[in-house]
């Protein structure tokens, strides 16, 4: 069984952590690449722009996953979307049959939903989140690497090499979501 590990999930940049969490599949690749690399980025929104509707943006993801699993299930590959992290277990045939069918399914469903780059003023906001994530997991017993500087998680989160609060002080370990969520882009409050 393969598992197609959830973009919003930090695969993004830290989740070749999470979902991140290990490195990512090929599987993986195929159905959130884009959607990754649309969300690295640091550049800033213009002066002037809205805020882009990251929950709309998880909603869409959500939609689209959904879609996948019905889609690879129905070509031969049966499939469940996971709630618990939004990601999808694949099972059946080889990785060259799964990769076929889930290029197939997502050109059906005219692709991954893309997703403009966050803004230095939303990796800030996320940022804080994440400092918050930090100080629950460790009123829960955890052991996270303590938080990077502000100014060193904006200018590393692109490169998938910056710090995030479920991060285990233990090298290569991440710790579980269970008491203190992920922290997204979806979870900004404006």
């Amino acid at each position: 069984m393969w598992t197609v590990l959830k973009p919003t999930t930090r695969v993004s940049s830290r989740n070749l952590e999470r979902p991140r969490i290990g490195a990512l599949t090929a599987l993986a690749l195929s159905v959130s690449v884009a959607m990754i690399l649309s969300s690295c980025s640091t550049d800033s929104t213009a002066p002037g722009d809205e805020h882009v509707d990251r929950q709309a943006e998880a909603e869409a993801l959500v939609a689209f996953s959904r879609g996948m699993a019905d889609c690879l299930t129905e070509a031969g590959f049966p499939s469940t979307y996971r709630e618990v992290d939004g990601g999808i277990s694949v099972s059946g045939g080889t990785p060259a049959e799964r990769r076929a069918a889930m290029a197939t399914c997502e050109e059906t469903l005219g692709g991954a939903p893309e997703s403009p780059p966050l803004s230095r003023e939303e990796l800030v906001a996320l940022h804080e989140l994440e400092v918050e994530a930090y100080k629950c997991l460790v009123d829960h017993g955890y052991e996270p690497a303590p938080p990077s500087s502000k100014e060193q998680f904006v200018a590393t989160y692109a490169t998938g090499e910056s710090w995030y609060a479920h991060k285990s002080s233990v090298e290569g370990s991440v710790i579980p979501d269970t008491q203190c969520p992920y922290p997204e882009p979806a979870d900004i409050d404006w």
